[in-house]
């Protein structure tokens, strides 16, 4: 907007624009409600986790480029179409995970790793180690999965599932079902990749790939 919109040297909006990653506009006089209000936010909070995953080391200049050497591979429309419905999938995916996954690590914290004996450290500002939470008293590592509903397929990003390689009995998988219900439960699974290990399927995303896990083998 700058250039198009007359500002005066005590208006900051131009500043604070080109600092903004992302946001949604409510109108003032149909402001949703909290949870709607929350859910938008933990979409946000996931899509900015994406991203940050994504950025890495990497400038976003070059991120840039690699979007646009993805949409140049093919000139055909409809294997074009077919991967933005393919992305937009995913987009979904994530982003439901992501609203599911901070209320079942605000539930581990609050209360299941009490139950366990545990006073763990979060850890889920930090990306790319593999586990959401850490035993103070000893060295166990947690990661968290959350479901709206039952338990059901699941995924582990390649870094959860070879940290949970390395760590063995160590590294405990909790599960958490009915995370928006009084009445949630959970397991917890203790060295996930020696259970695991044979059941488990490697799945490809761009730019990278996960492991996903049937309902049946929980």
């Amino acid at each position: 907007l700058k250039g198009k919109v007359l500002r005066n040297r005590n208006n900051l909006a131009w500043g604070y624009e080109m600092g903004n990653i992302l946001s949604k506009c409510y109108k003032i006089h149909e402001i949703p409600s909290e949870d709607v209000l929350l859910e938008d936010l933990f979409k946000m909070i996931g899509i900015y986790r994406e991203l940050k995953i994504l950025l890495n080391n990497h400038s976003i200049v070059k991120i840039d480029n690699i979007s646009n050497d993805l949409e140049n591979l093919s000139d055909d429309k409809s294997q074009k179409n077919e991967n933005i419905e393919k992305d937009d999938k995913e987009h979904f995916v994530k982003s439901n995970a992501a609203i599911t996954g901070n209320k079942a690590e605000e539930i581990f914290e609050s209360e299941i790793s009490l139950g366990m004996g545990y006073s763990v450290k979060n850890m889920t500002h930090l990306i790319g180690l593999g586990y959401d939470f850490k035993s103070i008293e000893e060295e166990i590592f947690f990661e968290i999965k959350g479901f709206k509903g039952d338990f059901g397929d699941f995924r582990l990003t390649s870094t959860e599932w070879e940290v949970a390689k390395q760590k063995k009995d160590k590294y405990i998988l909790v599960l958490i079902s009915n995370v928006f219900d009084k009445n949630h439960s959970s397991k917890a699974i203790r060295n996930p990749y020696e259970k695991y290990k044979n059941q488990i399927e490697r799945k490809i995303t761009n730019p990278s790939y996960y492991f996903t896990l049937k309902k049946q083998f929980i």
